[in-house]
């Protein structure tokens, strides 16, 4: 891809400024941000960690966050619990479907 000397020079004018952030605001509002963390589990958690994202189609960052936030709660003495809607819709199922 070739960049053309208007387009180089139009991205060095935005680059050098001048910027003026008089009027600008910071955004404090924290939203859904997802911090990565790193932690050393054994095998057997991991195993099981990809067992279950396996299994239920999530990824085993959700998973991990999942079992986080229930174990959070819990210790708290929170009663509430997040689950997503797809696991909703399957325990919904499995009410109304009782296995043989």
């Amino acid at each position: 891809m070739t960049i053309s000397d208007r387009d180089r020079g139009n991205a060095r004018a935005a680059i050098d400024g001048p910027h003026d952030f008089t009027g600008g605001s910071v955004d404090r509002t924290r939203g859904d941000v997802k911090i990565p963390l790193s932690a050393r589990v054994t095998t057997r958690v991991s195993e099981a960690v990809i067992a279950e994202a396996v299994s239920t189609g999530k990824t085993p960052s959700e998973v991990v966050n999942e079992l986080l936030t229930e174990a959070l709660a819990a210790r708290s003495g929170d009663s509430q619990m997040v689950v997503s809607l797809k696991d909703l819709h399957r325990a919904v199922y499995q009410i109304a479907h009782p296995a043989a």
